[in-house]
């Protein structure tokens, strides 16, 4: 479930989900309540993000449907610049980068960027990702993976896009992308063995894994 944790510390925690229209929220991230969206409709919500003072959701399923909202709590519809299916959105310090996993039919609109989340520009990451999975950012660069394909990329803008070299081998962040104190952590799982890795990166150059837990 992708959560924004906010730069502001007296900003509510929201969370998105894919079962229904609705957000969960917190004040604390402890006690957590059901918000129903009562403007914009989807349902399947992919990735939120903050940037000081608005939340921007981003949508699934093929969609141009997004949302915003100041406290968690009161949702506006907005219109992402493309009918997609918007897997992840992050926000690097200046602006918000929303991918999508459209890319092998529409490569430069695999990105898009925006100030506020209402007015939106196209990036193009052509050949460097197939299907962008997820994102983040570490406060100045943004880190795209593509889970099915195993390829991760970075870009400052979200404009322009360098292909990362990953290793061909788990681990790998099956399951997407965090960051936090400039530091990038992914995780992944073996399903077989019901086991799950943390790998950590400063720089999205080398990765360091930590050990194979049991949950």
């Amino acid at each position: 479930t992708p959560t924004a944790y906010p730069l502001d510390p007296v900003q509510p925690i929201v969370s998105c989900g894919n079962s229904t229209n609705r957000v969960w929220y917190s004040a604390d991230g402890i006690t957590w309540v059901f918000q129903a969206l009562s403007g914009p409709s989807n349902s399947v919500w992919n990735g939120i993000a903050w940037n000081g003072s608005n939340f921007c959701m981003v949508g699934g399923t093929v969609t141009s449907v997004g949302a915003t909202s100041t406290d968690g709590l009161a949702w506006s519809s907005i219109t992402m610049p493309a009918t997609k299916n918007w897997t992840g959105i992050a926000y690097n310090g200046s602006v918000f980068c929303a991918v999508n996993d459209n890319n092998v039919v529409t490569p430069t609109q695999s990105a898009a960027v925006s100030a506020i989340g209402s007015s939106w520009t196209f990036g193009d990451m052509g050949s460097v990702m197939a299907r962008p999975t997820g994102i983040v950012a570490n406060g100045s660069l943004f880190c795209a993976v593509d889970t099915v394909n195993r390829q991760t990329a970075t870009s400052p803008s979200g404009l322009v896009w360098t292909p990362k070299t990953y290793i061909s081998t788990d681990p790998f962040p099956s399951h997407g992308l965090g960051s936090g104190g400039g530091v990038f952590v992914g995780f992944w799982r073996n399903a077989l063995a019901g086991t799950f890795k943390a790998i950590t990166s400063t720089d999205t150059n080398t990765w360091t894994a930590g050990p194979e837990l049991t949950p």
